[in-house]
């Protein structure tokens, strides 16, 4: 459905956004409807206050510049909540691109999949605290008050590299690695309504 745009100087647009929960009603249709409305008003990008909501959402399609910026083939991206996070002093930019796979039905959790342009040092497991989404059983980053919803609670961080690609040092060529999900995190995935998308 395409919705209506709301102007400039419109008061919704003067508003602080509020944040959303993966379980806000309708919000799947909403994202469905935002980007027939981009695409209507042939656009790349549209926010939620755009269309007279204020929350925390925006749709992004860059793909019709990627002739012009090859990076933009493919992207296609939906954000929830998102944060401009400055780099501190002397940091280094760090980038993790994810997508939720799956998210268990009390909202206690989700499986995410995650993608790493850097390779920082606990990269993964700050990020996904900075967006309020700790990994579970992460004892440093966590602290969720959510942790209190997961039984059992794990003895180690539900973090998996289940795929890797790397480029061999002497011949140069790719390699790729994979491995199954580790045994202690099966319980998590088999209480999501999808199965995790393992």
């Amino acid at each position: 459905m395409i919705l209506p745009v709301v102007a400039y100087g419109h008061p919704v647009l003067k508003k602080i956004a509020e944040e959303i929960t993966p379980d806000y009603p309708g919000l799947q249709q909403l994202i469905a409807d935002m980007f027939e409305t981009m695409y209507h008003t042939e656009g790349v990008g549209l926010a939620a206050p755009q269309i007279n909501k204020s929350i925390r959402l925006f749709v992004i399609d860059a793909e019709p510049f990627h002739e012009t910026y090859p990076e933009a083939k493919g992207f296609k991206k939906v954000f929830i909540n998102p944060e401009i996070v400055p780099v501190e002093k002397n940091g280094k930019v760090a980038i993790t691109n994810y997508r939720t796979l799956d998210c268990a039905a009390d909202a206690a959790y989700s499986a995410v999949e995650c993608r790493i342009e850097t390779g920082r040092t606990h990269q993964i497991r700050v990020h996904m605290a900075g967006l309020g989404c700790p990994v579970i059983g992460d004892r440093v980053y966590g602290k969720s008050p959510l942790d209190r919803k997961i039984s059992p609670f794990p003895a180690r961080q539900m973090l998996h590299a289940w795929r890797l690609s790397l480029r061999h040092p002497v011949s140069g060529g790719q390699i790729f690695l994979e491995a199954p999900v580790p045994d202690d995190m099966l319980p998590y995935f088999s209480a999501l309504p999808g199965d995790g998308g393992k």
